[in-house]
């Protein structure tokens, strides 16, 4: 028989021993799911964002260079010509979004 105090040495510290372990591995888990996993879904977004966003610039820029020599190879006269096309084509575009833009309210 054994006393209020005391426990038997089968049972009572392994069990004590296997409570604390699975505590303290479900409070790192807890605290790692509530603060490391937003982070690193954060800092995945922003770089597949940065990548998408420097792959896009280059795209545009060769194809507008593909655009200009193909419209230079088309019309006739020198370079003038395709300078007269696209800048037309941008001041659509730019006329365009400026009538669409959001005027502040005063």
């Amino acid at each position: 028989m054994t006393d209020k105090g005391s426990f038997s040495s089968e049972e009572y510290p392994s069990d004590i021993a296997s409570r604390v372990t699975d505590r303290i591995v479900h409070t790192v888990e807890t605290l790692r799911t509530q603060t490391t996993k937003p982070i690193l879904t954060a800092t995945k977004i922003f770089t597949v964002t940065v990548f998408i966003s420097i792959v896009g610039v280059a795209v545009l820029v060769l194809i507008s260079i593909g655009v200009f020599r193909l419209l230079d190879t088309i019309l006739p006269g020198e370079s003038w010509s395709a300078y007269l096309v696209l800048g037309t084509v941008f001041i659509i575009i730019g006329s365009l979004l400026w009538l669409r833009r959001n005027r502040p309210s005063d």
